[in-house]
């Protein structure tokens, strides 16, 4: 059995000094003074238990409890206190004895102790759970809680029977089940809210992770094969290059050959042409010197032969020389005409042999192109064709511009000035456009910026609608609420005054049947009244007045009396209206309140009653003075000589004779306040209803506006978006107007600039020597490109085609060359022949002169001698000039067979490096595709070929494999863009989705596990507290019987059934009076009724200890003798530690602890064992 066997407790309110109370088993009394400190035990023993109200504790802070110190003694830092139990039976524990303690310092820091080991709170409440102990217990009951018992709400009276039931651990665990539960709640919807915003993304991803999975499924399934044909590929490559590679070898051996037997030929013809240029300008001095000799020997013979015809015959000579000069210069005159035919022939031979070495020229670069092509080179030779044809394009423009600018210069200025006029035009009308296009921005964009402000401040006011809405709502709700609260607390009221409820019984009875008993007009509360301000007044003036009943003449209040004594229903106190007489203050009284200076009412004056009642009035508040306050109550007293009833505006009185009362009241219940009440409550109801009618109109005018408003900013909406779409639009326009008119403005400036820059003085060039080059080399790339475009048999054809032309057009040079040495002789032979001519003509007007001169001066000898001497002169240039021709005529020869090898050999070069170059091009082509493979597999697989090589030995279904490579690398492409990263992402994220799912149904199982534990423990709290329930209810029925020897008295349910959650109703009927509301139980009877209903309770559910602290007080001494000995039957069970004042009590005490304070504010003990003096006590009795 468990039992409170020692308190130790120092520093603990009044106990300065460290004290040990031992208890023992039954009961024992603590007596002593009042104030003694005799409930600080009982604080004490709660405060270990764990109370946390400073009020509780009878402090203002918990810190109150720490003894303060007194005049002698100074305070102490710490309060400790430490309950010692006997736990026998092991009801709390293991241990045989529990020690719990707990320590408060000054500083607030508070520590519990079980069994000297540092606990929390939590776990001392636990360990005295459902065991009848605790600091919310029912083992201990304080002064005042006796009653509280009776007053406490139903559901408050619930408690006691669930802490003898044993089912507060069950409450405590459903709290922390519904905790748990809100907090599941809380997690699950967390939960719905994360798998809300990942599901979305699990999807795409799946559909990206399955895409990435078949690409590498179809690139693991190619992988191998793609590996192989690679291999095979580039093996087959490799076998194709080294073939090619010899041929090259041997081509470039044998085009070496040819090239230096050509580069003999070659040096040959140089030094045939070097001969042949010598001789011929060997010929060409001899000729002179042949032509100059001739002349000096015509000229000597004509002077010898002018001398001997001057002898022979002067005038005949004469003649015969005008004869000659005529003849001469007719000759002169056909032979300058024949110079002329000759030189223009020798003008067209030159332009024509120019022609043909031009063309020769080309027919050569021809050649060397067609047989240089190279395929490899075809794109670099377009590149270089194309940059040529740009070189003389521009050439050809500068050279057109150039020759044609002074004829054109002026077009070109007018049609660019005509340009410039129309992109000015054009500039204009687009920056009008554009204006008004910007104009169209600028109202679109202002109509957007008010659509967007009028929807703003729509939805802001849309926003405080709505905040309006639920204010007005929760307004309008809690006025509702309001109103329902009072409408039911008025219905209450009024009903239990339609009910009499309040009244005594033989009132209620009388009031009851009124309609039976003949001359009763009501009881005087319900007849009376008077302003709010004077209720109180006139509720304490008529005390228990106001049940009194008022009867209209003596004889029926005589027939109500006989009424209620036949029925047995009480007694009541009557004022017939024949009988009862007017009270009035005296003469002197009443001078005496006139003299005063205090204002005041008289009662009967304030109070209204009907005006056939109005004695009653008089007859019970005629003497009774009303005063503001206490000062004005003592001060009229005064001047009265305490003759006169005053009572004040709260109720407190001045009694005649000058007794006082006053203070603290509840007059909560009486006849007068409830009528107050009711009124009160009616006033509120209709002011609240009438504000009610005002929020139900703001609510449905804020609902009307919230709806028209939704309206508006759907259309603000649309409009906007209408707005919108409009700006949009006109701000690409706009946008791509701004573009043009910049193109066309920048285009007129350059256009601008470039009429300003023009003028009609620019220089013209020459640039047909580079425009002629330019076209010499586009004509040998386009060979080589057209070459390289065709077919080698189509190569073969031409360049065999061009190398006869090429033939053709040098045997056309040489037979060109002779033509033009025949023109050269025949223009040098009619030059000499005009020489001589003119030589003649010259001779002939010589010797006409000398016809008249004299011809003594002449010597014949010696012009004999000079013609000798150039006749053999002549001689040897002529011999010279033969010798010359004949080596020119071999050097022709020599020359026409080198050239014909030099042609042979120069083709079949041609030959050799056309196939070099094909097979070079060839060969390159290869080495970049063996790149290509060998770079695929480093890419692609990241290995070498000779790694990737080992992998084969033999090589089987190659076309096989390549076709379903080029399957898969097609489904590939169907594939679209592939994220590989899918893969893993999405595993991730499906796994913390399934992680979530897998949550989310654990939380639903929690939470329907949790929802399964709370109904089976409401199953098992309504089961417990059923069968308690009716088990103290039994014992308090018998129980209230031995106490009041006598009576009836039960618990009720509110809610008849509802186990779980229902208040409980205490009815009470003492012996001789009917079973009714504990309100009308006096204050003994009530506190016997508590304590009948905490010994049934002990009956039920034993308790280690009880603490009663003047329970008793209010009991008279026969009821306190049966207080005493029903607590001494009870404690052969339990353990009772009583504090009272009782002689009663202290009788059926065990033990006797006398409280004590010798010493101010310092409590001490003295225990005296009532056991051992039993004996003696009863021997001196005898």
């Amino acid at each position: 059995m468990v039992f409170l066997r020692q308190i130790d407790a120092h520093g603990f309110k009044s106990f300065a000094d460290k004290v040990n109370i031992k208890f023992d088993s039954g009961v024992t009394a603590v007596v002593g003074p009042n104030g003694s400190g005799k409930s600080n035990i009982t604080d004490a023993i709660r405060w270990v238990l764990g109370e946390q109200s400073a009020r509780v504790m009878r402090g203002a802070k918990m810190e109150d409890i720490i003894f303060d110190g007194t005049e002698n003694r100074s305070p102490m830092n710490y309060a400790s206190v430490s309950l010692i139990l006997n736990n026998d039976d092991y009801t709390l524990g293991k241990d045989k004895e529990v020690v719990i303690s707990r320590k408060l310092y000054r500083s607030g820091d508070s520590e519990y102790f079980i069994n000297s080991e540092k606990s929390k709170l939590k776990d001392i409440t636990e360990l005295f759970l459902d065991s009848g102990l605790g600091k919310n217990a029912y083992n201990i009951i304080s002064q005042g809680q006796v009653d509280e018992i009776l007053k406490a709400k139903p559901i408050e009276r619930r408690k006691i029977i669930e802490e003898a039931a044993g089912v507060m651990k069950y409450k405590n665990r459903k709290h922390e089940s519904e905790k748990r539960l809100d907090e599941t709640k809380a997690n699950l919807s967390r939960v719905h809210d994360i798998i809300e915003e990942i599901s979305s993304r699990v999807t795409r991803l799946e559909r990206e992770s399955a895409i990435a999975e078949e690409y590498l499924a179809l690139k693991e399934e190619m992988t191998q094969s793609d590996i192989e044909v690679n291999v095979y590929d580039t093996m087959q490559l490799l076998t194709e290059l080294d073939d090619i590679t010899a041929r090259i070898q041997k081509e470039e051996s044998g085009l070496e050959a040819a090239r230096e037997t050509l580069k003999e030929v070659l040096t040959a013809l140089d030094t045939l042409e070097k001969e042949r240029e010598t001789l011929q300008q060997k010929e060409r001095t001899e000729n002179q010197e042949l032509l100059r000799t001739t002349r000096e020997l015509e000229k000597i013979e004509g002077r010898i032969a002018l001398y001997a015809e001057r002898e022979t015959n002067k005038e005949t000579l004469k003649e015969d020389l005008e004869t000659r000069q005529e003849q001469y210069e007719a000759q002169l005159k056909e032979l300058t005409a024949s110079l002329e035919s000759e030189q223009a022939k020798k003008t067209a031979l030159t332009k024509q042999s120019a022609a043909q070495k031009k063309s020769a020229g080309d027919k050569r670069r021809e050649l060397a192109v067609v047989q240089s092509t190279d395929d490899s080179n075809i794109e670099k030779l377009k590149d270089e064709y194309y940059e040529l044809m740009v070189k003389k394009t521009t050439l050809e423009n500068d050279k057109r511009r150039s020759r044609d600018e002074q004829s054109k210069l002026a077009d070109s200025i007018q049609y660019k000035k005509e340009r410039l006029e129309t992109l000015n035009a054009e500039v204009a009308k687009l920056e009008q456009t554009l204006t008004e296009k910007k104009q169209a921005l600028s109202e679109a964009a202002e109509q957007l910026t008010a659509a967007r402000t009028d929807y703003k401040n729509v939805r802001e006011k849309l926003n405080d609608l709505n905040g309006q809405y639920d204010k007005f709502k929760n307004d309008y709700n809690r006025a509702a609420n309001f109103i329902q609260n009072q409408q039911s607390k008025l219905d209450m009221l009024k009903n239990m005054e339609e009910n009499y409820q309040g009244y005594y019984p033989g009132v209620r009875a009388v009031l009851k049947n009124k309609d039976s008993i003949p001359g009763v007009i009501g009881a005087v509360g319900e007849l009376i009244s008077a302003p709010t301000e004077y209720m109180t007044a006139l509720d304490t003036a008529l005390g228990q007045a106001s049940q009194n009943i008022v009867m209209d003449v003596e004889h029926n209040a005589r027939t109500a009396i006989s009424f209620l004594k036949q029925k047995n229903f009480g007694f009541a106190t009557f004022l017939p209206l024949d009988t009862i007489r007017e009270r009035h203050l005296s003469v002197d009284v009443e001078k005496s309140l006139e003299a005063s200076n205090i204002d005041y009412q008289v009662l009967s004056e304030v109070a209204d009653i009907k005006r056939e009642y109005r004695k009653v009035i008089l007859h019970l508040l005629n003497t009774t003075v009303v005063v503001k306050n206490m000062s004005d109550a003592s001060a009229l007293a005064r001047a009265t000589n305490q003759r006169v009833r005053i009572i004040t505006m709260d109720g407190e009185t001045i009694m005649p004779g000058g007794a006082m009362s006053g203070g603290s009241r509840n007059r909560k219940g009486s006849i007068m306040e409830s009528k107050k009440e009711i009124a009160e409550i009616t006033a509120k109801i209709e002011e609240y209803t009438s504000q009610t009618v005002s929020l139900k109109k703001a609510v449905d005018d804020a609902g009307e506006q919230i709806a028209e408003h939704t309206v508006q900013l759907k259309q603000l909406e649309e409009r906007g978006a209408a707005f919108g779409e409009t700006h949009d639009t006109l701000q690409q326009e706009v946008t791509q107007l701004g573009f043009t008119l910049s193109n066309k403005t920048d285009a007129a400036a350059d256009l601008k600039r470039e009429v300003a820059g023009l003028s009609p003085d620019e220089e013209t060039g020459d640039y047909d020597e580079q425009i002629e080059n330019y076209a010499h080399q586009m004509t040998d790339i386009n060979t080589r490109i057209d070459m390289m475009s065709r077919s080698q048999s189509e190569k073969e054809t031409q360049i065999s085609q061009l190398q006869s032309e090429l033939q053709q057009l040098n045997n056309d040079k040489i037979t060109l060359e002779g033509e033009m040495r025949f023109t050269d002789a025949a223009i040098e032979r009619i030059s000499f022949d005009i020489e001589n001519v003119k030589h003649n003509i010259d001779n002939t007007k010589s010797e006409a002169e000398m016809i008249n001169d004299d011809l003594s001066a002449l010597n014949i000898s010696e012009l004999e001698e000079n013609k000798k001497q150039l006749s053999e002169v002549l001689s040897q240039v002529n011999a010279k000039l033969q010798s010359i021709t004949a080596k020119l005529q071999s050097i022709k020869e020599d020359h026409k067979k080198n050239t014909e090898a030099e042609s042979e050999l120069r083709k079949a070069a041609d030959t050799s490096q056309q196939q070099l170059r094909i097979d070079s091009g060839t060969r390159e082509s290869l080495g970049t595709q063996i790149e290509n493979k060998m770079t695929y597999l480093s890419d692609n697989y990241k290995m070498t070929y000779e790694l990737a090589r080992e992998q084969f030995e033999t090589f089987d279904n190659i076309e096989a494999k390549r076709q379903k490579i080029t399957l898969n690398k097609k489904s590939i492409e169907e594939l679209g863009p592939v994220n590989i990263g899918a893969i893993e992402e999405f595993s991730v994220v499906n796994e913390r989705f399934t992680f979530l799912k897998e949550q989310e149904a654990d939380l639903i199982d929690a939470r329907q596990t949790l929802l399964d534990v709370i109904s089976e423990m409401d199953e098992a709290v309504a089961e417990r507290f059923k069968e308690t329930f009716y088990q103290v209810n039994h014992y308090f029925q018998e129980v209230f019987t031995d106490m009041f020897g006598g009576g009836r008295a039960e618990l009720r349910l509110l809610d008849e059934g509802n186990y779980l959650d229902s208040g409980i109703e205490i009815f009470a009927e003492p012996p001789g009076k009917k079973l009714s509301s504990l309100s009308l139980l006096s204050g003994g009877e009530r506190a016997l009724t508590a304590i009948s209903l905490l010994f049934s309770v002990l009956r039920v559910k034993v308790s280690p200890f009880i603490i009663l602290d003047e329970v008793e007080a209010a009991l008279d001494e026969a009821n306190v003798t049966r207080y005493a000995k029903y607590l001494k039957k009870l404690s052969a069970d339990t353990q009772f530690i009583v504090i009272t004042h009782r002689k009663g009590t202290m009788e059926e005490a065990d033990r006797l602890f006398g409280v004590t304070m010798q010493e101010k504010g310092v409590t001490k003990l003295i225990s005296v064992d009532l056991k051992n003096y039993e004996e003696p006590l009863r021997e001196e009795g005898n």
